[in-house]
């Protein structure tokens, strides 16, 4: 009933609206008929500033993030460290991704092609709880990974039919590739307290480990390829309704060809404590028990061993709606996974949203709320741009635990700078 009520309140006013709007028409062609305006052919100045047809530029990203220390807690005069905040495990990532020099080219005709070289490295440490409280535990694992890729792509963009059909082809180098299992046992039996700590790290290089000489490369190149799709949903369905204009797509990243090999290595093993009990309350058995803990056993090998290192691989699907109907306003849901061997549990989810307001093309500003990577991501981007050149730079607050995301656990910054016609 109140919707009822509410749809005829507008029918009374917005019709009579529409009615003397009709008759302002009318009374407007016959003034026209008499009255030629004589800036009716003057050349009207564009709306929004075009886009550049060549652009060359570079980019810088870094970031980190983690579940135990703000930001604000590394500038206190004392550093109060919460034991009982390790039960929950412990979290930390760091990267960096550099892209210094890239050029494209728009023909603005539906294609379009370009350049680029990258730099990218990350690392990531998951330590379970149990190890980090000394609770009761049968054999968590924990890990520490990271590697450094760089590469050189080809990215461009073309029409078939309706769709936008986007490809990067990219022969890629693993520079580096690290590898660390620990496993952590602590067990309470009748017969004693057995505690057990046990780390197998792998650091694999592109030459050999023992004599740095990059000129001396042993690694082989991979080859992957990312490719997306875009399809103009809401017109073809042939919806006119502005709120309902929107596009649909879908991303696959660095879909494995070839891919990548490393020779050269060198081996860390180590372990404290060991597997057999130690009654703690006997004779000695303290003192047993703390030199088996206390005392470590590590020996350090190099060799060459054949490793295949893919880049992490993301399938991602998204929407690019205009509730205004306008590129003035665009909201951009994501939802997708994610496969990176670096991680306890190589699949992972990614999802997000993201708001871009955009100026006539010169001031744009893009918010977002992302998990990507095993972290949540709150992010603010802003760009200016003259055309000529564009200044792009971002900030952004992030942690694996959402609530930490908001609180300074985790900090990234980006900037860019494009130059072109």
């Amino acid at each position: 009933m109140k919707k009822l009520l509410i749809f005829l309140l507008l029918c009374f006013f917005i019709m009579p609206v529409c009615i003397f709007a009709d008759d302002d028409e009318e009374a407007g062609e016959e003034v026209a008929e008499e009255y030629e305006d004589p800036f009716n052919d003057a050349p009207k100045k564009p709306v929004r500033l075009p886009g550049r047809v060549f652009e060359i530029g570079m980019n810088f990203d870094v970031a980190f993030s983690n579940t135990y220390l703000s930001v604000l807690d590394y500038f206190k005069e004392t550093i109060v460290l919460d034991i009982d905040k390790l039960s929950s495990g412990f979290k930390t990532d760091v990267g960096a991704n550099v892209r210094p020099f890239y050029f494209m080219i728009d023909s603005k005709k539906g294609w379009g092609f370009g350049i680029s070289t990258d730099v990218n490295a990350f690392g990531i440490v998951d330590l379970n709880g149990a190890m980090l409280s000394f609770d009761e535990s049968k054999g968590d694992e924990s890990t520490a990974s990271g590697a450094v890729f760089a590469s050189l792509g080809i990215d461009t963009f073309f029409q078939i039919e309706k769709f936008k059909v986007k490809l990067r082809p990219a022969l890629y180098y693993t520079a580096a590739f690290v590898k660390t299992d620990i496993s952590y046992k602590f067990l309470n039996s009748d017969s004693g307290t057995s505690l057990g700590l046990a780390y197998d790290m792998y650091i694999y290089t592109a030459f050999p480990i023992d004599n740095i000489q990059p000129n001396e490369l042993t690694g082989t190149p991979g080859f992957d390829i990312s490719f997306g799709i875009e399809y103009p949903l809401s017109k073809e369905m042939g919806l006119s309704s502005s709120l309902l204009d929107f596009d649909v797509g879908v991303d696959f990243i660095n879909v494995p060809v070839i891919i990548s090999t490393l020779k050269n290595f060198r081996r860390i093993q180590g372990s404290f404590g060991n597997d057999v009990p130690i009654n703690i309350i006997g004779e000695d058995g303290l003192g047993d028990f703390i030199s088996s803990i206390t005392e470590e056993d590590k020996t350090e090998t190099n060799g060459i061993d054949n490793i295949s290192v893919e880049r992490p691989f993301k399938a991602l699907l998204y929407a690019n709606w205009r509730p205004a109907g306008k590129q003035s306003l665009v909201i951009t849901p994501v939802f997708g996974f994610g496969l990176n061997r670096l991680y306890l549990e190589p699949f992972g989810i990614e999802a997000g949203i993201n708001i871009c307001l955009n100026t006539i093309n010169v001031f744009i500003t893009t918010i977002g709320i992302n998990y990507t990577d095993r972290a949540w991501s709150n992010s603010i981007d802003f760009a200016f741009n003259l055309r000529a050149f564009e200044i792009n730079i971002g900030a952004r607050m992030r942690s694996q635990d959402f609530i930490k995301s908001w609180t300074g656990y985790g900090v990234g910054a980006n900037v860019g700078l494009k130059l072109g016609w």
